[in-house]
């Protein structure tokens, strides 16, 4: 007798050939996910696997997300730190089961921080002389109007010399 599930939940499994039908229900445990922490901004996309709404600078994950069932989380930041493009892996039995990258907006660069750094990149963004990655144009989305246009390049300046802060929330 084989059977194969996926959800939550339990099923029933009767042998129908035996003399005397066996009947035996098993519970199938939840699969783990990645969930935002209580009282927290963060924002766990499961659509397009990244997570938002974190602190500019973060370096503790745990803050912020935690993970439900037998699993754990394993983090690889970019070769710049753990801002825009860091990898949160959830492992269960050894395996990799999801994968999602870690979003800060306003940070290109990777390092965490929205600063004069991501200010040259989106520099060079918009003069056509670098490529952005997936998680790169989210973050440089910093008005949230699906283009990265000058005025997140104008957001970007500012708050490259202090001027402004930029949400790490969406509304």
């Amino acid at each position: 007798m084989r059977a194969e599930v996926k959800g939550t939940g339990s099923i029933m499994l009767t042998q129908p050939f035996a003399v005397y039908p066996k009947t035996e229900e098993i519970e199938i445990p939840d699969e783990p996910e990645v969930v935002p922490v209580d009282n927290t901004t963060a924002v766990i996309d499961n659509t397009d696997k990244v997570i938002y709404g974190l602190e500019e600078g973060v370096t503790d994950f745990s803050k912020f997300v935690k993970v439900t069932g037998d699993a754990q989380l394993s983090i690889t930041p970019t070769e710049n730190g753990y801002g825009t493009g860091t990898v949160i892996d959830v492992i269960a039995d050894g395996k990799i089961i999801n994968t999602y990258k870690v979003i800060i907006f306003g940070d290109v660069d990777g390092d965490g921080y929205s600063n004069a750094y991501d200010s040259i990149a989106f520099q060079l963004y918009m003069s056509y002389n670098t490529e952005f990655s997936k998680e790169q144009l989210m973050s440089g989305d910093i008005n949230n109007d699906g283009i990265i246009d000058e005025t997140d390049m104008i957001y970007s300046n500012l708050s490259g010399v202090f001027l402004y802060t930029i949400p790490q929330t969406r509304t």
